[in-house]
């Protein structure tokens, strides 16, 4: 996917520039979206029906079945902005602190 790629360069050049973390959020953070919106997964399902099936209705049937609960399932972890942002090195890495705080009030 194109899209993808010019992304990427994207993220990275604003990760070695002068940007902040909520700089970076933000823009993983609307990349997520974009990438959920109904008119994007239905592009990423004629993709991948294009690029896997050939002519396989079964195959066809299958993807335009789970690809779109997939993504909405896949891209809020894929593309989740503390982990990608900290990964790049643009934030601090507080992924296991948030956990946690999340799980101190079950301890």
């Amino acid at each position: 996917m194109n899209l993808t790629v010019i992304l990427f360069f994207l993220l990275l050049e604003s990760a070695s520039s002068d940007e902040t973390c909520e700089d970076c959020k933000n823009f993983i953070g609307l990349m997520q979206d974009s990438y959920m919106t109904e008119s994007f997964v239905q592009y990423q399902t004629t993709f991948l029906i294009s690029s896997l099936c050939q002519d396989d209705m079964v195959c066809e049937d299958a993807v335009q079945t789970y690809w779109p609960g997939s993504a909405k399932a896949l891209y809020p972890v894929y593309l989740d902005e503390n982990r990608v942002c900290s990964n790049i090195g643009v934030c601090e890495n507080t992924i296991f602190e948030d956990r946690i705080e999340n799980l101190k009030p079950f301890l």
